[in-house]
Formats: structure tokens, C-alpha cells, sequence
């Protein structure tokens, strides 16, 4: 019997709706550590950053390295007899070729970078078709890492994930920082250091949906990337990951949480885009307040 290969958006559908049932039981799924590849120390982010935090945590973990089973053999390691890996996802360029043949209208999905070489490999791999366009578009597709602690290069690990403490901000008082965001249509917003410093000088999650509703604000309403509603999940999911930084916890609002399962019900994908934007904020205000603090 021939393998069943499962295609890397299934999987990404798979994983949404595992999240989807945490929300539904009352969870916030939406935890975050700085999840790195142990071989090149490249960090990870947006979706995969969070996704293997999630995989860490629910599988106890203590380590925020994650390798290839290739990559554990360069190392002179292995990956441990029985160990599950967990997929990891990435946009790769591809190109549709629409066509004719017998009258009926079919798709052809090319690995190739360019229209001229994706419409030759589809006249040569399909034969009769006729009426070919092709489309520039992008593939999900995913690989499999494991964590550290599923190979033997655990004990070669000693890196422990910092965390932000009220220390980090003790010379936020009377000063500005300015979040500036390059890759998105996100102006530059001043945002008072009382809000960063009381955020974390007491558990009071609220100051951090403030940080987080400053760096993601638009230069204008009308050059928006996200809808109304969604702008509201990242500004939660983005102070999730703020809080879980400081080891507090962030409770989504009911009705947050509606609006979320139902962006998700009609497009799992969503879920990339939301949390690489969440992630984006985040990083941004840690990064900030992380070099503040080692200049204290």
C-alpha cells in the first residue's frame, strides 16, 4: 500500500485546532519563549516561536533548543529511540499552472521560482494539457525539529531563558522609547515610560495591553493590515506573550475569545499572521527594555 504523505497545511489545521479546544476549556494557549535552533543559535519566530514554546511547556521541557535530526548528528549527538519531533512551518515560493485538458479545468503545483520553468515542467509532466497560465504564489511547507532534551546533547546544555523583572526598567523613569517598525505599515509612537515601568513593577497585565496597543498602532486608519477585530486578537496575543516574559498569566475576555475560534473556523492561517504580528510587538518591547536594563 502506498504511503499517505500529509501535506504541511494540514498539519498547520491539525495545530490550530488543538488551540482552538484550549480556548473553547477556558486556556490562554498563547505562551512564548525565546525558542532558538541550538545548531546555528538562529532564533525563531512569529507562529514557530510560539508554537514551540507551547510544545515545550505541554511536554516539559526545560530546554529552548530545538535541531534537526540531521543537524543532532553533526553535533555527534542523536535524537532518543521513540522521540516525537514537532513540525516546523515556512512560506517557500511556488508557482499554479492553470490548464485545459479533455475540457476540464486542472491546477499544477510547481516548486519552481519562475513562470517560464514552472509552465515548461507542467507541459512536460502533463501531457494534452493546454491553455496554460501560471501564477506566482507561496507553499506552506514544514520540517521536523526536536528539542534538546530528545537528544543526547542535553547535558551539553546550560543556557537558562531570562526573564524581564522590574530591574530591567529602573531607568524608565521620565524617559521615552520610540518602537519603530520597518516591515509593516507601523509608524513610530512615543510611549511613556510609566506605563513600561509600572507594567513591570506590579502585576498588572492591563499596562502591558497598553505597551502592546502603542507598538502596533497604524500611521493612519486608512492603510490597515488587519481588520478592526483582528487588530484586537493581536493586541491580546501580544500581551500574552508580555506576560508570560514576567511569569504572570493573561486571561482572554469571552467574547475576544469568540471573535478568535471564528477567525480561525474560516481560515486556520489566520493564525500564522496573528501571532508573527503579537510577535513582532513583543520582541520589539523586550528587546527595548532588555538593553535598558543591561545599561542600568
Amino acid at each position: 500500500m502506498a504511503k499517505t504523505t500529509t501535506s504541511a497545511k494540514e498539519i498547520f489545521n491539525n495545530i490550530v485546532e488543538t488551540f482552538k479546544q484550549e480556548l473553547r476549556e477556558g486556556n490562554n494557549p498563547f505562551y512564548t519563549k525565546g525558542q532558538k535552533n541550538f545548531s546555528t543559535k538562529n532564533p525563531y519566530g512569529g507562529f514557530n516561536n510560539h508554537h514551540l514554546a507551547h510544545v515545550a511547556k505541554n511536554n516539559g521541557f526545560q530546554f529552548d533548543g530545538w535541531l534537526t535530526y540531521k543537524q543532532a548528528i553533526e553535533l555527534k549527538g542523536h535524537v532518543h529511540k521513540g522521540a516525537v519531533g514537532t513540525p516546523v512551518f515556512f512560506y517557500k515560493p511556488a508557482v499554479t499552472v492553470n490548464y485545459l485538458i479533455g475540457g476540464q479545468k486542472n491546477t499544477f503545483w510547481s516548486d519552481k521560482t519562475t513562470l517560464a520553468e514552472a509552465l515548461k515542467e507542467c507541459e512536460t509532466k502533463v501531457k494534452g494539457a493546454t491553455n496554460l497560465k501560471g501564477t506566482k504564489t507561496f507553499i506552506l511547507k514544514h520540517f521536523i525539529v526536536f528539542n534538546v532534551h530528545q537528544t543526547t546533547l542535553a547535558p551539553l546544555t546550560t543556557e537558562k531563558q531570562s526573564r524581564i523583572t522590574p530591574s530591567h526598567v529602573k531607568l524608565a523613569t521620565s524617559k521615552n522609547v520610540t518602537f519603530v517598525d520597518n516591515d509593516t505599515p507601523f509608524a513610530s509612537y512615543d510611549v511613556e515610560m510609566d506605563v513600561i515601568e509600572g507594567a513591570f513593577s506590579c502585576p498588572d497585565t492591563s499596562l502591558f495591553y497598553q505597551a502592546v496597543v502603542e507598538c502596533t498602532k497604524h500611521e493612519t486608519r486608512n492603510n490597515r493590515s488587519l481588520e478592526y477585530e483582528e487588530e484586537e486578537i493581536v493586541k491580546a496575543i501580544g500581551t500574552s506573550f508580555l506576560s508570560c516574559a514576567t511569569g504572570l498569566s493573561y486571561d482572554l475576555k469571552a467574547e475576544l475569545v469568540d471573535s478568535l475560534i471564528q477567525k480561525l473556523d474560516e481560515n486556520p492561517l489566520k493564525l500564522w499572521k496573528f501571532a508573527k504580528k503579537a510577535d513582532e510587538a513583543f520582541k520589539t518591547i523586550r528587546e527595548w527594555i532588555e538593553n535598558l536594563g543591561k545599561a542600568a
